[in-house]
């Protein structure tokens, strides 16, 4: 089972299930369509140079192609234990804002955090975000 934050989950669900403005069930979690996710490598496989049919470099066409084949809601199952659900309708984005609560959780960019941290002499802390 991928690892998703539970606040999140419940989060996404509310979404789906109060500001949808089709008359459908809820979905679960892990009926969210998306992209077929190979049990050791889940979707990264999709990603190759060869094999792949999306590339790093194009992330704003691989979502454009997963709206057209998934719908507004698309979980990817990037590696095991690491999910990520693209939503792309707007006003499902900020519904989510909305309802995420006064203190959300977010991660911080790793890559800036290491960066402050590799520079203790221009920066005293790894930033104000927690990762």
């Amino acid at each position: 089972m991928p690892r998703v934050n539970p606040c999140s989950k419940s989060t996404l669900f509310q979404i789906l299930r109060f500001s949808s403005t089709e008359t459908t069930a809820v979905k679960e979690f892990n009926e969210i369509p998306g992209p077929t996710s190979l049990p050791l490598v889940g979707t990264l496989y999709q990603y190759l140079p060869v094999f792949g049919k999306y590339k790093f470099d194009r992330l704003h066409h691989n979502g454009l192609a997963k709206l057209r084949q998934y719908g507004p809601v698309v979980r990817e199952d990037i590696v095991p234990g690491v999910s990520i659900v693209w939503i792309f309708k707007p006003e499902d984005i900020e519904t989510l804002y909305r309802k995420e609560g006064r203190y959300p959780e977010r991660r911080s960019h790793l890559a800036l955090q290491k960066y402050r941290l590799s520079k203790p002499d221009v920066y005293n802390t790894g930033g104000l975000l927690p990762t």
